[in-house]
């Protein structure tokens, strides 16, 4: 959500969002483009911090987790935790007027990561994960069984021919 210079001058603020009681537009671009740049970083918990979850804690329908360290740990600690953290951003209603709410930072958001390819990509790297770790299983299996396993670069095998019927 990078300001641009025109976005300044308009009534509702930068980008179209709107200052409510407590938050004014710049303040809510700067902790929207905040945690733009913490998802585009891959979600590294040396950028994690008061400012994101405070914020964070009370979008998208989010709880605290007790704290910092376990919001991050239910959010971002997996793989899988992240891609769900994006799934609940992507379905997520962004309810509320945005004069009380930070729904527009929400909806823009939203909006940047359904573009993004970030679902896919995410998508990918579980299953990823999951092939390397299914993987690590045989071969441990194999070895306690002494079964041979073929070998990745073998050919497979040629498919039978049927016989004549007539």
């Amino acid at each position: 959500m990078p300001v641009p210079a025109a976005a300044a001058d308009r009534a509702s603020g930068p980008q179209g969002l709107t200052a409510t009681q407590f938050s004014d537009t710049a303040e809510k671009a700067k902790i929207g483009n905040a945690l733009l740049a913490f998802i585009a970083r891959g979600f590294p918990q040396s950028a994690w911090n008061r400012t994101l979850y405070n914020r964070l804690s009370q979008m998208f329908g989010h709880i605290a987790h007790y704290d910092i360290h376990g919001f991050w740990g239910a959010q971002f600690s997996t793989t899988q935790a992240r891609l769900g953290f994006l799934r609940g951003i992507v379905l997520y209603g962004c309810y509320g007027d945005p004069a009380w709410t930070w729904s527009d930072v929400e909806r823009d958001i939203r909006n940047r990561i359904i573009g993004s390819g970030l679902i896919d990509a995410y998508t990918r790297a579980l299953a990823a994960e999951q092939e390397a770790r299914d993987r690590a299983d045989l071969a441990r299996l194999a070895q306690r069984f002494r079964i041979a396993l073929p070998s990745e670069h073998q050919p497979l095998p040629a498919a039978p021919v049927q016989a004549e019927l007539f």
